[in-house]
């Protein structure tokens, strides 16, 4: 009787353990899935925004208010990076000053789009890495943002790399909505982090 006892307490020992590293494995399989989402969703925006010969892109540390020195002043985000159109329709001609002026007014809609993951739309005149942070841009809630990197910048100053996380919906269950995970993604003019 005693062994029969043991032995369907290892049994039920035994199946419990491999229960819980099933149920782990699929997790890790979805957290992959989710990541290898968000790379091919990065890497399309990046071809949709950039893949015309008329565009360039540069991070947004442009707009660094004083540029002799290492650090980057007045732009909350220098490491956003940003497409900018090379050609004014209508006005091809125009002084190269003139056009850097055009293609860098971060106000102006549609004109500078943002290669960043949030929850907003980043081609509007209000999204601006001068002011703009990653809370923000993902609708104020803290959670919806993860740090993906943390060092010091030029001048030794510490800063925290973050991006907002976008849902995953459940193809299956798309008129519910139900979340079935999330990534981020967030570009760098040295590649994707």
């Amino acid at each position: 009787m005693a062994f029969v006892l043991i032995l369907l307490l290892s049994i039920t020992t035994f199946v419990r353990v491999e229960s819980n590293a099933a149920s782990t494995q699929i997790s890790k399989i979805k957290a992959q899935q989710n990541a290898l989402l968000g790379l091919y969703m990065a890497v399309g925006e990046l071809q949709r925004t950039t893949g015309s010969d008329q565009r360039v892109t540069a991070r947004a540390d442009i707009f660094d208010s004083d540029p002799t020195t290492l650090q980057d002043e007045d732009v909350a985000n220098p490491y956003w990076l940003g497409t900018y159109p090379t050609v004014q329709l209508g006005n091809e001609g125009q002084a190269l000053e003139n056009l850097r002026v055009w293609a860098t007014d971060r106000t102006a809609e549609r004109r500078v789009h943002w290669l960043v993951s949030a929850r907003v739309a980043l081609d509007s005149g209000a999204v601006d890495p001068v002011v703009t942070d990653a809370v923000t841009l993902n609708g104020g809630n803290v959670n919806d943002v993860v740090a993906l990197a943390a060092f010091n910048d030029n001048a030794g100053a510490p800063v925290v790399v973050r991006a907002g996380k976008l849902d995953v919906l459940d193809r299956s269950d798309s008129v519910a909505g139900r979340l079935v995970g999330g990534w981020p993604t967030r570009m760098r003019s040295s590649g994707l982090i």
